[in-house]
């Protein structure tokens, strides 16, 4: 991810005209804003260069493939066909996650990113609460998810004593001894969801 200052942004859809719109209204809010464009979720997930600190993505493209995106530290704003007539996207009484629309006008469109920056920086003011780095929170996710030690170090290749090091940095910054107990802090503070943890128990044989 990049810094703060300079975030990581992924524009996911495969019409271009929108892409290169929204392109140039997230540059004109943050000039030095990375910004990549993606045809499809496949090709933003092959990356390995790292993850985008927020995702633009075809509404259509997250319904089928949002579950490829769950659990992953990324504020993800789905670009919409069509919108309520009428309804302001940054109303607090409006029960829905922050959406773009092709319909709006230019100055609503840019204030819907704007606030997409202001979320993602409040979710990595939380994090750098809980004093855990981003690497121990990748750590901390596996963890709840039911992975070993190896399995977490093949996923993020990493070492396995680069994995051993992060989960006692992990138990002593949060003070949780346990992986029950990890798991239910992570169910918590949304960093996995609950599917995820039934699913994997599902694939455990039942000797373990």
């Amino acid at each position: 991810m990049a810094n703060r200052n300079h975030p990581a942004l992924a524009i996911v859809t495969d019409n271009r005209l929108e892409a290169l719109g929204i392109r140039e209204l997230v540059l004109r809010a943050r000039p030095k804003a990375q910004v990549r464009i993606f045809r499809h979720p496949e090709d933003y997930l092959a990356e390995t260069v790292g993850e985008a600190d927020i995702i633009y993505i075809d509404s259509g493209l997250l319904a089928v493939f949002g579950d490829r995106f769950r659990g992953r530290r990324v504020q993800i704003v789905p670009i919409v066909a069509s919108s309520v007539a009428g309804a302001d996207p940054l109303s607090p009484n409006l029960d829905t996650r922050l959406f773009l629309s092709p319909e709006w006008h230019e100055e609503t469109l840019q204030r819907v990113i704007l606030k997409s920056f202001d979320l993602d920086r409040e979710q990595k003011e939380k994090e750098s609460e809980k004093g855990l780095s981003h690497r121990e929170t990748d750590v901390l996710k596996e963890v709840a998810r039911g992975l070993t030690n190896k399995e977490i170090a093949d996923k993020l290749s990493i070492s396995m004593n680069t994995v051993m090091t992060h989960r006692k940095n992990i138990t002593a910054k949060l003070n949780i001894k346990t992986v029950s107990g990890l798991t239910f802090y992570a169910l918590m503070n949304n960093l996995i969801s609950g599917d995820e943890v039934v699913n994997k128990a599902a694939e455990k044989p039942l000797s373990d």
